[in-house]
């Protein structure tokens, strides 16, 4: 959770999570009928590339923001405060 708000890190977990669980949900239930629609091999083909897409989206995104993560202050309030 290095990109969260600290105050309300619990939160923005329980937010990821469910919203990460939609659409996994939501990709499952499309799977099947995507699979008997245009072949099994197709669907594997096209579930390649979205996720293919999204590795690349999320590793961009966290190139982008990794300068500006929370988390390297939040360890010296942590050493200072001990």
């Amino acid at each position: 959770m290095d990109f969260c708000r600290p105050a309300t890190a619990g939160t923005d977990f329980t937010s990821l999570s469910a919203w990460g669980f939609a659409v996994a949900v939501a990709a499952q239930s499309a799977g099947p009928p995507l699979a008997g629609a245009v072949g099994y091999g197709t669907a594997v083909v096209v579930a390649g590339v979205v996720t293919a897409a999204a590795l690349v989206w999320v590793r961009a995104l966290h190139g982008r923001e990794a300068s500006v993560s929370p988390s390297g202050s939040a360890e010296h309030a942590v050493q200072d405060a001990g």
